[in-house]
């Protein structure tokens, strides 16, 4: 299992710290994901917040809310136009 903290923290640390582009950040932990050992029902979730992220110039943390928001088919209430607008378009 990895925990959505953990992986909010090593994308985190990819970006700020060892500024690796975004695409090999949702690259590498994607496939991190998809070790044969590491599971669970939100892995899915994790995936799609990757590709979000990969794919906007959202931060990772606002990536998992739009995807939880979609796998939990949950509205968003949220201050952040970037995030406002992505959900806008239907995700």
């Amino acid at each position: 299992m990895v925990p959505e903290s953990v992986l909010a923290e090593c994308v985190y640390v990819m970006q700020r710290i060892y500024q690796v582009p975004r695409a090999e950040i949702a690259e590498k932990l994607t496939r991190l994901l998809g070790y044969h050992g590491i599971g669970g029902e939100r892995v899915p979730m994790l995936c799609h917040a990757l590709a979000i992220y990969r794919a906007t110039s959202l931060s990772f943390v606002d990536a998992l809310i739009a995807s939880c928001a979609v796998a939990l088919q949950l509205p968003v209430e949220t201050f952040d136009d970037g995030l406002r607008k992505y959900l806008d378009q239907g995700p």
